[in-house]
């Protein structure tokens, strides 16, 4: 029962989207790390 649009799979859609949330997550955990190191020097 998946519906498709534009030939990607509903299941594909929540699946970029899932990743992408993730690298945008890790992407961020590291630009704070990097400026609290930074700001500790």
């Amino acid at each position: 029962a998946r519906s498709t649009i534009g030939g990607k799979t509903v299941q594909q859609y929540a699946d970029g989207a899932v990743s992408d949330a993730n690298s945008y997550t890790d992407a961020a955990k590291q630009a704070a790390i990097t400026e609290a190191k930074r700001q500790a020097d």
